[in-house]
């Protein structure tokens, strides 16, 4: 549970570090997410870190709805001003909030990085020591944490799961890791069906429209030799610990990609270890078993999304895909469904 403040210190903390960036120039860059624009500005040299996983949702300038100010401290020396807080009063899981929730905080001591989020005047802080020892999620999934702040009190929800479509229509695939999104996603990749994304993804609960959020993909490495368009076109990322290559499918896939797209069904990706690819009716608490987990637990996310989850499940149809050994199959299913 997270340790609560009173708004005011929160209030103070935000201006006194707001001040404190004034007198270096940033890099601006801003990102079309859902309807939302966000800004970003980047107080380092080395933005790929944080740009990559985002890049095909850049846009020209415009006015913003969010705004995010990065720093690193290695590259300017900013720090954050004295935190009124110690380090002892933080929760175990390093989140803490103001009184009245208008404020949410992060600390990961491991990795020296705070983040601060302002929920009603939509602005954030990410600061960290030095992004060449930040996390690979952090890369991954540039700013998961404030987005879903951000977004939170609005009808959208974000997701833990893979989206795959076309413009008239697509379907979301929640599921903890190794659950085979990432393999389903890949299958796909060169077909009809366009990849929204493998990770996160953001569902609009009033039109039950998805979106993309990054286009970052994973794969075993041992199963690399069977996607061999990817494999010939695109160079990996730093193998992770957990035996997945990553890597970017904005620019070179673009074509591959969709941003958003009219959600047609829930499907829970099970690998069947036959040779055919094969969609099976299941249920809505099935979907929910499937979503509300890993996405609770990742984004350490509250009731509010939870219910927004269970409108998902029992909105929408839901399937189990039963892919099989031969790859080609999986696009031509998900097609079927969709469009038959």
């Amino acid at each position: 549970m997270a340790v609560t403040y009173q708004s005011a210190l929160f209030a103070q903390f935000f201006d006194d570090f707001s001040q404190n960036v004034l007198p270096v120039t940033p890099i601006k860059k801003y990102y079309q997410i859902a309807r939302f624009v966000l800004e970003v500005s980047y107080y380092q040299e080395n933005i790929a870190f944080f740009e990559q996983s985002v890049a095909h949702l850049e846009i020209s300038a415009r006015k913003s709805d969010f705004t995010i100010t990065v720093v690193s401290e290695s590259d300017t020396q900013i720090t954050p001003p004295n935190a009124f807080w110690g380090k002892e009063a933080i929760a175990a899981d390093g989140i803490f909030s103001s009184d009245d929730e208008q404020y949410v905080a992060h600390y990961q001591q491991e990795y020296e990085i705070f983040q601060i989020t302002d929920c009603v005047e939509k602005r954030a802080f990410y600061w960290m020591q030095n992004e060449d020892q930040l996390p690979e999620w952090e890369r991954s999934f540039s700013f998961r944490n404030i987005l879903h702040h951000f977004t939170e009190n609005t009808s959208y929800c974000m997701l833990h799961a893979a989206g795959l479509g076309t413009e008239e229509g697509g379907v979301i695939l929640p599921g903890k890791g190794g659950s085979g999104k990432s393999n389903t996603s890949l299958a796909c990749v060169g077909s009809k069906i366009l990849y929204l994304g493998d990770d996160f993804l953001l569902v609009d609960t009033e039109t039950f429209t998805a979106f993309s959020l990054y286009n970052i993909a994973k794969i075993e490495q041992h199963r690399l030799p069977f996607f061999t368009e990817i494999e010939n076109n695109i160079q990996p990322e730093k193998l992770l610990s957990n035996g997945k290559l990553p890597f970017f499918l904005y620019p070179f896939f673009k074509h591959a990609l969709i941003n958003s797209f009219p959600i047609k069904a829930i499907l829970l990706p099970q690998f069947s270890g036959l040779e055919n690819t094969t969609i099976s009716p299941t249920t809505a608490a099935e979907s929910l078993k499937a979503m509300a987990p890993s996405t609770l637990g990742l984004l350490k996310a509250s009731q509010k999304t939870f219910k927004k989850m269970v409108q998902i499940a029992q909105r929408l149809p839901e399937f189990m895909l039963h892919t099989g050994t031969d790859l080609q199959q999986i696009p031509v299913a998900i097609e079927k469904l969709l469009f038959d």
